[in-house]
């Protein structure tokens, strides 16, 4: 929250998002060069503990789909001697550095991320309002539930929200939005051959995308049991 306040407040918020290593320019200007030293190293360090853990937890998440063959089996694979999803975690270290490779100002990565954070909260709030038809065993058993007014409330005011935020996110930075759509386009081949794949050898993917929700679900709760005990 700090360095949201104080970065615009010393270099202007135009001559900010052309600035590759913000923090460490801004540092510069009013401290000594070995301070900002420091600085410039505890940002490097701040950034790597942030992509280590996205690297822990979205290697969970390509394990777990993986494992239930919404993924490939390959991204399920455990190494023998840590017990770890080695093969998921490569994969996404691999996609981590693509990014960072890619060398955008921090617009453009800040762009990718409201983006991002967008289209997931309009597919969140289109699954919310099909959660109690589509889940109905789960949506009786939640421990707080909304009813259908406060559903169609919600979805509306998040999708609402979402159409707006990402349109201003597309209209300033044109490249982060066709990245996406390139993203979303990959994503529904992929399904689409996945399922048709599956469907030869008798397996239905969206039953195994229910079970997979339907597990996730029950481990939440099971967690959230652990900590009130």
């Amino acid at each position: 929250t700090l360095v949201t306040i104080v970065l615009p407040g010393l270099v202007p918020w135009r001559e900010l998002g052309a600035i590759v290593a913000p923090m460490s320019y801004a540092s510069t200007l009013f401290l000594p060069d070995w301070f900002a030293t420091a600085i410039t190293l505890s940002a490097l360090l701040a950034a790597a503990t942030s992509i280590n853990v996205v690297i822990l937890a979205t290697s969970r998440s390509f394990f777990a789909l993986a494992r239930n063959r919404v993924y490939p089996r390959a991204l399920s694979r455990v190494s023998r001697r840590t017990r770890e999803p080695h093969v998921a975690m490569i994969f996404v270290v691999l996609i981590v550095l693509g990014g960072i490779a890619a060398q955008g100002t921090v617009v453009q990565y800040a762009s990718v991320s409201v983006i991002g954070i967008m289209i997931f909260g309009i597919i969140w709030a289109i699954a919310l309002l099909r959660l109690p038809a589509a889940m109905p065993d789960h949506y009786a058993k939640a421990a707080f539930r909304l009813n259908g007014t406060g559903i169609r409330v919600v979805a509306a005011i998040k999708i609402a929200v979402s159409v707006t935020f990402l349109y201003i996110g597309v209209r300033d930075n044109l490249l982060p939005g066709l990245f996406y759509i390139g993203l979303i386009g990959l994503g529904v081949v992929y399904y689409l051959f996945r399922q048709r794949y599956l469907d030869r050898v008798g397996i239905s993917l969206r039953d195994l995308l229910r079970n997979e929700a339907v597990e996730a679900a029950a481990a939440t709760a099971s967690s959230r049991g652990s900590i009130g005990q």
